[in-house]
């Protein structure tokens, strides 16, 4: 790989929530509800049950929310950044470390 001119960066298997600004996080949060509140598993209103869940009226991920979510994916980006970490439990470590106030 790197003969013909790439970079190639080993590390351990990472979190899908890297993936972006929290949207693992999100989508997880997003399936709960519809899982719990809105879906009665009749086949014939699915369509209707997910524009009930998804309507801005149903604020079912608050702004807060996603801030919240966004500042966890941060923090696992920072841990796999700075920390070289070997293994998921060191990624944990890591991140609970940064997550004290004191580590600042």
């Amino acid at each position: 790989v790197e003969m013909r001119g790439h970079i190639l960066r080993m590390c351990v298997k990472g979190h899908p929530e890297l993936a972006g600004i929290g949207i693992e996080y999100s989508w997880g949060k997003a399936k709960q509800k519809f899982r719990r509140d809105v879906n009665d598993r009749v086949a014939s209103h699915l369509h209707a049950n997910v524009v009930k869940c998804f309507s801005r009226a149903e604020n079912f991920l608050p702004l807060a929310r996603i801030r919240k979510f966004a500042r966890k994916t941060r923090a696992y980006r920072r841990a796999y950044r700075d920390g070289q970490p070997n293994s998921l439990a060191d990624v944990e470590k890591l991140v609970k470390t940064y997550r004290s106030h004191r580590s600042a």
